[in-house]
C-alpha cells in the first residue's frame, strides 16, 4: 500500500468511510464506531497498517449490508474459479502424494486430522479436471501419478470367497479398508489411464484388482458392505450411504473403461436396489447423481429420468431455508449441478428454469468462499471489538475454499467438491 493513501491515519479514516457513506452502505453512527474500533485495535496487530484494517472493516460492512444475493457468475468467472481451485489442490500435495488436509490461511499453519476417503476424493476430482482438460494438464497428471504411488503404499492384497482383490487401508497401521476410499481411487486411476496409454499400461492390473474389491464387497441385494477388516474372519454386512454411492460410480466408470456384460448386470442390480429399496438420503444423492449421469449418457432411460427428477426435487426441498447459511455447501451444489445436467436434457425450458436458478445461486454464493486477492485481510468481532488477521502466505492460500465465513480453514474436501461443481456447470453450458 503506497502513495497518498497512507499520508495520515485521520485522512484514511475520513476518505474511506465518507466514500462508504456516499454509497449508502453505512450510517454515520457506524462510521464513528468502526473508526474508533480501528483506532483502538491498531496497537493489537502492528503488522497491519491502519489502512489495511480499514479495508478489512469496509469489506465486512459491505458483506453485512449486502442483499444476500450474489450476481450470477460469468463464464470467465467460472474459468478463473476452476483454475484457482486446481492450483490450490496441487499446492496442497506433499512429495509422497498425500494431500495436506486442512490449512488455516490466517494462521499460516496446517491443522491435524485426515480422512482417507477425502484423500481418494481429491485424487478422483483432479481426474475430473484432467478429463475435462481444465487447469495445467501436465501438472495434474504428475500430481495424480504421485497420488497413485501414495495409494499403492496403502494398498493391501487379500482373498475372500476365493477371489483375489486389492484395497486401500485407512493408514499405514490399519487393517481396515473403507469401500468408498478404494472406489474413488479406482475412479481416479481410470481417469489417469484414459488420459494417456502409458498410464493405462502401468495401472491396468491394479485397476482390475481394485475393481475386484467392489465385487467382493457387493451383497446379493445389490448394496455394498462398507468395511473390510483383514483381522476379522467374518465381515460385517453393514452398509454406508456414502460407500454405496461411491461404489456405484466406480462400477459405472469401470464398465466404461472395460466393457463387460457381467459388470453391466451388477450396475443394473445396484441401480434397482438404490431406487427401490433405499430411501432418499443426503449422503447418497451426490454419488448417485454422478453415476446416473454417466449411465444416462450411455442410454436414455425413462427410469433414470423419473429417479433423477424426484430425487433432485427432494434434495432441493431440503434446502429452501438454507440460503442464508455461511457454511460451505459445495457438496450440495455439485449434486444438484449433476442433476440439472440431466434434467436439462429432457425437461422443457420453463420446467427446468427453477433448477438452473438453484444451481446458479449456489455457485455464485459458494464462489464468495474462495480465497482471492481481496481476502488478504480479515476482521472478526468479539463483544463488538474487532480483531484483525492477515494471510501470511498468499500463494499457499489463494484458490482454496473456506469451510465458512466464520470457519476460516481451507479443506481438501470442500475445495474438491467446489471444483467439480464449477467443472460440471462449465460442461453443461447452462
Amino acid at each position: 500500500m503506497n502513495g497518498p493513501f497512507l499520508v495520515r491515519h485521520t485522512f484514511i479514516m475520513r476518505s474511506v468511510f465518507i466514500g462508504l457513506l456516499m454509497l449508502g452502505i453505512i450510517s454515520g453512527t457506524m462510521e464513528r464506531s468502526l473508526a474508533a474500533s480501528a483506532e483502538a485495535a491498531y496497537a493489537q496487530a502492528p503488522t497491519l497498517t491502519l489502512a489495511e484494517k480499514v479495508l478489512a472493516l469496509a469489506a465486512e460492512v459491505r458483506r453485512l449490508g449486502g442483499s444476500g444475493v450474489s450476481a450470477p457468475l460469468s463464464d470467465a468467472d467460472v474459468e478463473d474459479i476452476i483454475a484457482g481451485s486446481v492450483v490450490w489442490l496441487l499446492r496442497a500435495q506433499e512429495e509422497n502424494g498425500h494431500f495436506r488436509y486442512e490449512y488455516a490461511p490466517y494462521e499460516d499453519r496446517y491443522l491435524g486430522g485426515d480422512n482417507i476417503v477425502r484423500q481418494a476424493g481429491t485424487f478422483y476430482q483432479l481426474g475430473e479436471a484432467l478429463q475435462r482438460k481444465k487447469g495445467n494438464i501436465e501438472a495434474i497428471a504428475v500430481a495424480m501419478e504421485r497420488s497413485a504411488g501414495y495409494f499403492e503404499e496403502l494398498s493391501r492384497q487379500g482373498i475372500h470367497d476365493g477371489m483375489e482383490f486389492t484395497c486401500v487401508v485407512e493408514d499405514a497401521e490399519s487393517t481396515r479398508c473403507k469401500l468408498g476410499a478404494t472406489a474413488l481411487v479406482l475412479v481416479g486411476m481410470i481417469g489417469l489411464a484414459e488420459h494417456d496409454d502409458t498410464y493405462r499400461a502401468e495401472y491396468d492390473d491394479r485397476i482390475a484388482s481394485y475393481a475386484a474389491f467392489l465385487e467382493v464387497m457387493q451383497k446379493d441385494n445389490g448394496g455394498f458392505r462398507n468395511i473390510f477388516d483383514f483381522e476379522s474372519s467374518t465381515q460385517s454386512d453393514a452398509e454406508s450411504s456414502y460407500s454405496n454411492g461411491e461404489a456405484f460410480l466406480a462400477l459405472v466408470r469401470y464398465h466404461q473403461y472395460r466393457l463387460d456384460e457381467t459388470t453391466k448386470e451388477r450396475i443394473d442390480e445396484t441401480f434397482r436396489y438404490l431406487k427401490d429399496e433405499v430411501p432418499f438420503d443426503v449422503p447418497l444423492y451426490l454419488w448417485v447423481m454422478a453415476a446416473v449421469d454417466d449411465l444416462y449418457r450411455a442410454g436414455l432411460r425413462a427410469e433414470y429420468e423419473a429417479y433423477v427428477k424426484s430425487y433432485t426435487d427432494w434434495r432441493i426441498a431440503g434446502f429452501v431455508d438454507r440460503r442464508e447459511t455461511d457454511h460451505n455447501m459445495c457438496a450440495y451444489t455439485e449434486g444438484i449441478a449433476l442433476g440439472y445436467g440431466m434434467l436439462k436434457r429432457f425437461l422443457p425450458v420453463t420446467a427446468r428454469a427453477p433448477y438452473r436458478e438453484e444451481v446458479s445461486f449456489w455457485l455464485a454464493k459458494g464462489s464468495e468462499l474462495q480465497v482471492g486477492e481481496d481476502d488478504r485481510y480479515h476482521v472478526t468481532f468479539a463483544r463488538g471489538v474487532p480483531s484483525f488477521s492477515m494471510i501470511a502466505d498468499t500463494e499457499r492460500a489463494l484458490g482454496g475454499f473456506l469451510t465458512g465465513t466464520s470457519a476460516l480453514t481451507e479443506r481438501i474436501d470442500f475445495t474438491q467438491h467446489c471444483l467439480n461443481s464449477y467443472l460440471v456447470w462449465d460442461a453443461i453450458g447452462h
